[in-house]
């Protein structure tokens, strides 16, 4: 038998003793890992020579297994026993107080961490200013008391604050309003000083004229401002009827007028026209010049449009062997950091683009590359 125990790995044996002790019964284990019944048996007295209590973990296992506990929790509650014991708290009492505090906590809807938590600031509150809980509760009831007599006091203020302010603004605009008056009365009387009473009475029988012909003060305002409107467009008020004789009327000043003004505005634009085709053909003769003498043209970034990346143009031969072996140029934005990519039909094309907008822009590029 002893032969037959030693043959069985040290794993097995662990494993075995372990199941054993977990509840299995020999039969279970005897399926599971094909060991005879006498070897099971021999490998737990063997392991009871060791540690006599294990019938007593076995049994205590089962146990647990039927009440659905861990042995964690078997643990921790042997361990809240035996404080229970030492603090004097029998099992009848800790479930009065627990029915208590469930109560208490459905009443007050607070968890029971905050009731601990609670309690434990109450306590440390008590050592620091040496009173006990209801002599705290008196004195906060007392404060409490004066503080809600002064919340009182300083809303009673508050409002006595902001009918002053309602009253100083109302005085206040009263006092702007007078100054304003005083100050159009102070601005008449040296108006009035400044025309003298002879303007003054001239000025009186002008608008006693003017209002027996049914004019107004408007009317008058109009007439003045027309006349600083004709004197700016260079019209003589007084050679007004001359100038309509020889320009003619106004409603038919104003169809030639228009007519004039489209005509120059035609011959604007294609000025303009015209400017944007000089400058692009000065452009397009710019990039040509930088790539026969510098052999590189600028391109573009694909990702942020900066416009200025080199790319050195190479020979004839060299380009035919990029466009075969679809080789491409590549270059770095240093604007952005993206790594451009180009194939050799798109860079001739480009070069094409400068050259000759309206041929052939890879022919006439390869040209062009030959040359450099």
């Amino acid at each position: 038998m002893v032969d037959m125990l030693r043959k069985i790995p040290e794993r097995v044996r662990e494993e075995v003793l372990k199941r054993w002790l977990m509840g299995d019964t020999y039969r279970r284990i005897s399926n599971r890992f094909g060991i005879g019944l006498a070897t099971i048996n021999q490998i737990k007295e063997q392991a009871k020579r060791k540690e006599p209590e294990l019938e007593d973990l076995r049994d205590l296992n089962i146990l647990l297994k039927k009440t659905n506990l861990s042995v964690y929790d078997a643990a921790r509650g042997a361990k809240l026993t035996d404080r229970l014991n030492r603090i004097g708290v029998s099992s009848d009492d800790l479930e009065s107080y627990i029915r208590l505090a469930e109560e208490f906590f459905a009443e007050k809807g607070q968890e029971p961490e905050e009731i601990v938590e609670s309690a434990t600031k109450l306590m440390k509150l008590e050592r620091k200013i040496e009173k006990g809980y209801l002599e705290i509760v008196k004195d906060f009831e007392k404060k409490g008391s004066k503080i809600t007599m002064q919340e009182a006091r300083l809303k009673h203020l508050k409002k006595e604050n902001l009918q002053l302010k309602n009253t100083l603004k109302d005085n206040n605009r009263k006092l702007e309003s007078l100054e304003s008056e005083i100050n159009r009365t102070l601005a008449a009387k040296r108006q009035l000083k400044k025309i003298g009473l002879t303007k003054l009475s001239a000025y009186a029988k002008f608008i006693g004229e003017f209002e027996s012909l049914e004019f107004d003060v408007e009317e008058v305002q109009n007439i003045a401002a027309l006349k600083k409107t004709l004197i700016r467009m260079g019209i003589s008020p007084e050679r007004l009827e001359e100038f309509v004789k020889e320009k003619g009327p106004l409603d038919l000043q104003i169809p030639q007028l228009k007519r004039t003004r489209d005509a120059l505005q035609n011959e604007k634009d294609e000025l303009e026209a015209e400017t944007i085709r000089l400058s692009n053909k000065t452009r397009a003769l710019s990039q040509i010049d930088n790539i026969i003498s510098d052999g590189a043209i600028l391109v573009s970034c694909k990702k942020c449009g900066w416009p200025f990346l080199r790319i050195q143009l190479p020979t004839k031969e060299r380009y035919t062997y990029m466009f075969r072996n679809r080789i491409r140029f590549s270059v770095k934005c240093a604007n952005c950091g993206h790594q451009n990519l180009f194939y050799p039909e798109e860079v001739a094309a480009l070069i094409g683009q400068i050259i000759l907008p309206t041929g052939d822009p890879i022919s006439f590029s390869l040209k062009i590359i030959e040359q450099v």
